[in-house]
Parts: structure tokens; C-alpha cells; sequence
């Protein structure tokens, strides 16, 4: 029987900002992929978009087996710049897909795209009802954020970029891809549970 396929997109903000959970991070995204690759349900393929004043993509469409963040931050943030660069040409894609956008600072610095740009790009993809989108932010009210940029309120939770913040969060975050991975609907508002939520900005 064939698996069904999800994509993963996974957009990480490796500006100079987050040198303080430089390892935490690391280990962490490391670790997500490895509780990914247990679920013997799903055909994942990842995409991993670094991001600081300039856009890196390090993966795109590969499957798990050998996938390995190396991870070193600097330099400024340009958000938009890599959510519109990550996804621009695959709006097409059938399979069920999860985008994951982690940052702990503002957008200061990209040069393509627009925050317009990114708000237009996520309704239009979520439209299509097999997409979701999930804001991951330290050092900013991430809910109030991911509303502001048109992704639901149930899909976003405040980290701290601590050792402790980083691993709550990618802990989190295998527990609700392979969840969403194996459910009926296509698309989700509500990828975190509230305790979650909780659960991911109380941990230091």
C-alpha cells in the first residue's frame, strides 16, 4: 500500500540574534527529523530554507534518510524574502503540506518581497486546502504575529531561544506534524493543542 506523502517546510531564521540556542537548534531540528522518520505511515519530503539577510535553500523535496541541519547564525533577518523564495513555483504541489516558520526576531532586510508579498502568498495557498502554515517566534507576541500575517492563531506558539525553549519546541513540533500526518483532513487551524501553547513558552 502506497504511504501517503506530506511535505515538510521547514523556513529557520539563522540570523546573528539566534547564536544563543546556536546548538540548541541543531540538536533540536536534528532530533524532529529523527522522530519524523519513526512514523512508518508517511512518505515525508522536506524542504529546509535558512534564512538571514540572504536565503539558503538546504534541502528541497528530499526524504529523511541522511538529512542533517548544520547550523551556524549571523547577520540580519529577511523574512519575507524567505517564505516568498521557499514557496514561489510549487504553489502547485498535491500532496498534503505543512509549512513551519521559526524566527526570533522582526524582518528587517529583505529586498524581493513584501510583507504584502507573504500575506497574499499564504492565503492564496492555504485556499487550496492542503496547505497549512505554523509561526514558531521568540521575543514577540508569535500569535498576535501569525494572525497579522494570515495564519491561524491555533498554529503558532511564542518559544524562547533558550536550550531548554528550542528543545520544547521541536519536541512539539514531532509530536503535532505526525498527528496532522496521519489525520483525515488536509489542512489544520488548531496544529498546537492550548497546552502545548503553554507547554512551549513556559520552558526555559
Amino acid at each position: 500500500m502506497k504511504k501517503p506523502r506530506v511535505n515538510v517546510y521547514v523556513i529557520l531564521d539563522r540570523s546573528s540574534s539566534m547564536q544563543s540556542c546556536q546548538f540548541a537548534t541543531q540538536s533540536g531540528f536534528n532530533e524532529y527529523v529523527e522522530k519524523l522518520k519513526q512514523d512508518k505511515k508517511t512518505d515525508y519530503r522536506l524542504w529546509l530554507t535558512q534564512f538571514n539577510e540572504s536565503v539558503e535553500k538546504t534541502y528541497e523535496g528530499v526524504k529523511l534518510d541522511g538529512v542533517e541541519l548544520n547550523y551556524q547564525p549571523n547577520g540580519m533577518t529577511a523574512l519575507y524574502d524567505a517564505v516568498c523564495g521557499t514557496l514561489k513555483g510549487i504553489e502547485d504541489a498535491k500532496a498534503k503540506s505543512i509549512v513551519v516558520i521559526m524566527t526570533d526576531g522582526e524582518e528587517n532586510s529583505s529586498k524581493e518581497f513584501k510583507q504584502a508579498d507573504m500575506n497574499a502568498l499564504i492565503k492564496k495557498l492555504e485556499a487550496k486546502k492542503n496547505w497549512t502554515f505554523v509561526y514558531l517566534g521568540a521575543n514577540q507576541d508569535a500569535i498576535k504575529t501569525a494572525v497579522s500575517f494570515g495564519i491561524s492563531a491555533g498554529n503558532a506558539a511564542t518559544f524562547n531561544s533558550t536550550t531548554g525553549g528550542m528543545g520544547a519546541t521541536f519536541k512539539a513540533m514531532a509530536t503535532s506534524t505526525m498527528i496532522f500526518a496521519n489525520a483525515s483532513p488536509a489542512t489544520t487551524s488548531n496544529y498546537f493543542s492550548s497546552a502545548q501553547q503553554d507547554e512551549i513558552q513556559s520552558a526555559k
